[in-house]
C-alpha cells in the first residue's frame, strides 16, 4: 500500500474504526483534530501513537466529569487525577510502599467513588455504617450519624487516632527524607513539630466559666530543613477531604480540579503569614485522601529530589502513605473493626 486511497479501499474495517475514533474526538470537544490521512502515509511519524493517545485521554479527561452524577463525585474525582496520586496502583519500586490487601480494596473502591469504601462480606452482614463507630480514648463511640453514602464524616473525623497517626506518617517520612536530600546530620525529632513565635497569634475563646477570652495559639510547624539555596524553610502537612464541605465549596471544587488544595493552601498562608516571618520560606504541603498533591507540595519533592527516579520513588512513597491513611481512616470507623 502506497497511498491513503489504497489504503482504505484495502482495509475498509480498520478505516472505518478509525474514522469512527476521529469522529469521537471531535464530539469529546477537539472541534479542531483532523485525522489526515495524507499526512500518515507521507511520512514515517515517530511516536505519533503516543501523542494521539495522549490528545486524547486529555479530551476524554475533560469530558468524563460532567457525566458524573455530583458536584461531590467530580470533585472527588479530581482529587484523583494529577502527577503521583495514582502512584500506588504501579509496580512498586520500593517493597516497604506495597499495601495490604485489604487497604488496596479499600482505597480502590474509594477511588471508583463507590459508596461505603468499607463494604466486604463482613461489612455487609452487619450492613451499611449507620453511626461513625470510631472511638475516643475513653472508650466512648463518636456516634454521629452517617446519614447516606454521601456523607464524608469519617473522612475527616479525628476521634480514635486514624487521622493524627496519618498525618504523623507522612510528616516523618517527609521529614527524614528531606534530612537526607539536605545533607544534614540531625535527628529526626530535631526538625519535626517545630515552634515558631512569629506565626503564633491570639484568639479568643471560651473558658472554663463559658465566657469569651483571649488566648494565645502557638504555631507548631510540621518539618524544618534547607532547602538548596541555604534558606531555611517551614513544611506544614494537610490533608483535604474533596468530597466534604457546602454545597458552595464543592460546586468550587466540582469546577475546577486544582480549587480544593488551592484553598486549603491559602488557608495555611492566612495562618502562617510569609510577611510575618520573611527571612524563612514556607511551603504548605497539601495532599488530598484520595491522593492528588497541591502544586507546592510537587514543587518541594522535584526540587529537592536527585533525580527524575528519585523524585518518581518519592510520588510512590507518599501515594502509598496517602492511602494507608485512607484505608485505615475509613476502616476505623466500620463497627466490625473499630
Amino acid at each position: 500500500m502506497h497511498t491513503s486511497a489504497q489504503f482504505r479501499d484495502e482495509l475498509p474495517q480498520l478505516t472505518a474504526q478509525l474514522d469512527a475514533a476521529a469522529a469521537a474526538q471531535v464530539a469529546l470537544g477537539d472541534a479542531t483534530y483532523v485525522f489526515d490521512w495524507d499526512q500518515c502515509m507521507a511520512e514515517a511519524r515517530p511516536k505519533r501513537q503516543k501523542a494521539l493517545s495522549t490528545e486524547l485521554t486529555a479530551v476524554a479527561e475533560r469530558g468524563f466529569p460532567a457525566q458524573l452524577p455530583s458536584d461531590q463525585s467530580r470533585a472527588e474525582f479530581f482529587d484523583t487525577q494529577d502527577t503521583g496520586a495514582g502512584e500506588y496502583l504501579l509496580p512498586q519500586i520500593s517493597p516497604e510502599t506495597k499495601l495490604d490487601s485489604d487497604a488496596f480494596r479499600v482505597c480502590l473502591r474509594a477511588r471508583l467513588l463507590l459508596p461505603f469504601p468499607c463494604q466486604d462480606d463482613a461489612s455487609l452482614a452487619h450492613g451499611n455504617t449507620t453511626h461513625c463507630n470510631k472511638r475516643v480514648p475513653s472508650g466512648e463511640l463518636c456516634g454521629v450519624a452517617i446519614t447516606g453514602a454521601a456523607n464524608r464524616h469519617v473522612w475527616w473525623c479525628s476521634k480514635g487516632g486514624s487521622v493524627i497517626r496519618g498525618h504523623n506518617a507522612v510528616r516523618d517520612w517527609l521529614g527524614s527524607w528531606l534530612l537526607t536530600r539536605s545533607g544534614s546530620g540531625a535527628a529526626l525529632r530535631d526538625v519535626t513539630e517545630q515552634r515558631v513565635p512569629q506565626w503564633d497569634r491570639t484568639v479568643v475563646v471560651k473558658n472554663a466559666q463559658g465566657q469569651l477570652a483571649p488566648k494565645l495559639e502557638q504555631a507548631v510547624l510540621d518539618v524544618v530543613f534547607t532547602d538548596k539555596s541555604g534558606l531555611l524553610t517551614y513544611v506544614d502537612v494537610t490533608y483535604h477531604t474533596a468530597g466534604a464541605g457546602s454545597a458552595a465549596a464543592l460546586a468550587r471544587h466540582a469546577a475546577s480540579a486544582r480549587s480544593g488544595l488551592a484553598d486549603v493552601v491559602d488557608g495555611k498562608l492566612l495562618r502562617y503569614p510569609p510577611a510575618q516571618h520573611p527571612s524563612v520560606g514556607l511551603v504548605p504541603f497539601a495532599v488530598g485522601a484520595l491522593g492528588r498533591m497541591s502544586p507546592e507540595a510537587h514543587g518541594l519533592l522535584a526540587s529537592m529530589a536527585t533525580d527524575s527516579q528519585d523524585a518518581r520513588r518519592a510520588y510512590q512513597q507518599l501515594s502509598a502513605l496517602s492511602q494507608r491513611r485512607l484505608a485505615d481512616v475509613l476502616r476505623a470507623s466500620e463497627p466490625h473493626k473499630a
